[in-house]
């Protein structure tokens, strides 16, 4: 695969200075004309001055009045010296303030764009004044999606650009939380008919997994992980036996595997499995570890200890917990998603209506109904906010019974349908036996 360089459009360079922070007016209304106007000048950050003037009044109270205004935007930091289209706007947003500045990470950037080029300026007129955009105007291009994910992606947008506008002086009202919450009250009336992601039954999970094991074993640890403790598959590929704390059964988040925005690694075919910091700050945690599966990494980890010794097509030079069958660690890559598809197809599943992700969110919906307290479940999902987790992660639709009798019960039913299918296991390309003697 090809890299393809990210290429910045040309931007107004006035958008980089909007910032005012001295004025001075005349003493009087002027006349030109024979028309009234108003003659000042703005300081900005950098220390530059525009001089500006406002003319085309017929009165001198009509004057005087747009005068008073100015002072009081300016006094109140709601001036708006320069004006700005909507591409413009966004053209800055995403590729100046949100790469260079907020440093996001190439998946939210791929999907901001999406959002933002392929639905916002197809619905908003691109040539349209950023300041002119209401309210009525965003609620007409929300709705107008019907991806509930790519919706939820379009609060971000909006919810962080125009609040990103009015702090840079771009806009002096924000029309977007308005918006927002008009659209989340219509869809909390209507929740039976709002779109939710996906979950698997108990019974489907239990399949899954036993499958992915005996047919595509290289991913059964990461499926595994991912179902029983909801992390995301980047943070999963990204684990290391040293963020594994033993003593207390839980996992650290610290790491990720992606593509930095900026695509190094490319030439070293390392760009999509270097290790990058979490997507948001949240998303650095500690999370709870059941004692199945961290019996299962115990093995995983002895297993290797005992390739590496006794197996020279065995190359595992690094600390972490998944790697594939000749110990090259694995990357977020198709590959992933084609053996997912192939398990999924093994156990009779629609592999078009369900994804990896889709793991993440049982977990969410068992947590909900566990522990039914959102703040503490977005802390354990490396959410920043409660809203990502109720509206696209939570299926409320499905029956779900208590986490800790889930995870018993599938434990216990996993292990004993195991254990029936002798025949498959000693094909397994570890040999059980001689890990046994070796730990002998």
């Amino acid at each position: 695969m090809k890299y393809k360089e990210i290429i910045k459009p040309e931007i107004n360079p006035l958008i980089l200075n909007t910032s005012v922070v001295d004025w001075n007016f005349r003493p009087s209304i002027t006349t030109d004309h024979g028309k009234y106007c108003i003659r000042y000048e703005i300081t900005f950050a950098d220390g530059s001055k525009k001089k500006k003037q406002l003319g085309g009044f017929s009165l001198l109270k009509e004057a005087n009045k747009v005068k008073e205004e100015l002072i009081l935007q300016l006094n109140t930091g709601t001036y708006v010296p320069y004006h700005f289209t909507v591409k413009e706007f966004y053209d800055y947003w995403l590729y100046y303030y949100m790469m260079d500045e907020k440093k996001i990470t190439y998946s939210t950037f791929i999907t901001y764009r999406n959002v933002i080029y392929n639905y916002l300026l197809k619905k908003i007129s691109p040539d349209m004044d950023i300041s002119q955009v209401e309210s009525t105007h965003l609620i007409k291009f929300m709705n107008s999606i019907n991806s509930y994910s790519i919706r939820s992606n379009a609060y971000a947008v909006i919810g962080s650009s125009f609040a990103t506008a009015k702090k840079c002086h771009i806009i002096n009202r924000n029309p977007a939380p308005f918006a927002v919450q008009t659209i989340r009250a219509k869809m909390k009336q209507n929740k039976k008919a709002a779109l939710k992601r996906t979950t698997f039954s108990l019974q489907q999970l239990q399949n899954i997994l036993l499958t992915c094991k005996n047919e595509e074993p290289d991913y059964y640890l990461l499926m595994l992980i991912c179902a029983t403790t909801g992390i995301r598959i980047s943070e999963a590929l990204g684990l290391q036996f040293e963020n594994v704390d033993y003593f207390n059964s839980r996992l650290h988040i610290v790491w990720q595997k992606g593509r930095t925005i900026q695509g190094d690694g490319w030439e070293s075919h390392m760009a999509t499995s270097q290790l990058i910091r979490p997507k948001t700050y949240s998303s650095i945690r500690s999370v709870e570890l059941p004692q199945f599966v961290l019996d299962e990494i115990v093995l995983t980890k002895t297993k290797y200890d005992y390739l590496i010794r006794n197996d020279v097509s065995f190359h595992y030079t690094s600390d972490f917990v998944i790697v594939n069958s000749i110990g090259k660690p694995l990357s977020r890559d198709s590959k992933i998603s084609h053996a997912f598809k192939h398990v999924l197809e093994l156990c009779g599943i629609d592999s078009e209506k369900y994804h990896w992700h889709d793991l993440r969110h049982t977990y969410a919906t068992l947590l909900k109904k566990n522990i039914n307290n959102l703040k503490m479940i977005s802390k354990v999902l490396g959410h920043a906010t409660t809203n990502m987790t109720e509206e696209v992660y939570i299926d409320t639709q499905k029956e779900v019974i208590d986490l800790c009798n889930v995870m018993n019960n599938y434990a216990e039913n996993l292990i004993s349908q195991v254990q029936k299918n002798d025949e498959k296991i000693a094909q397994q390309d570890f040999d059980m036996a001689k890990m046994v003697d070796f730990l002998t």
